[in-house]
């Protein structure tokens, strides 16, 4: 199933014609079907670096659309380390995890999620943003 979720994503023209919020509403859309994951996030720093922005939130379940929120380098550090540091962040219980659980205040809690599996982006050997797979209720991805 996996592969052929790449390999349609690899097919879609929306990805190589520079059609950003197309083809990350095509990215998220794909890898909630695929994982059944709850929720698809897909988050790009700032130009500063001092923050990342959601620029597509695909909730699975409900079919929708979102984008804007922000998160804080200075209120998540050890979230923002990982990003740079580990190839991916399997957080099966996101608020205890060490690398995630200061997202708690931040995003955690208000919207129910139980689990993270996290992949950071990166071009030419730097993290331009993360796509960030939520699971609600029970803890599930792994």
């Amino acid at each position: 199933t996996q592969r052929d979720a790449l390999a349609f994503l690899a097919s879609q023209k929306e990805l190589h014609d520079g059609k950003l919020k197309v083809a990350a509403c095509c990215i998220t859309e794909t890898s909630a079907a695929t994982l059944l994951a709850s929720r698809v996030n897909l988050w790009l720093y700032t130009t500063d670096r001092l923050q990342i922005r959601c620029i597509d939130n695909y909730d699975f379940w409900g079919r929708t659309h979102t984008e804007g929120d922000l998160i804080n380098a200075a209120d998540s550090p050890s979230y923002f380390k990982a990003l740079e540091n580990e190839r991916i962040i399997a957080a099966t219980d996101a608020l205890t995890d060490p690398r995630t659980r200061e997202l708690e205040s931040i995003c955690l809690s208000r919207k129910g999620i139980r689990s993270l599996l996290d992949a950071p982006i990166k071009i030419g050997g730097q993290v331009i943003g993360v796509v960030s797979h939520e699971q609600v209720g029970e803890n599930h991805l792994e």
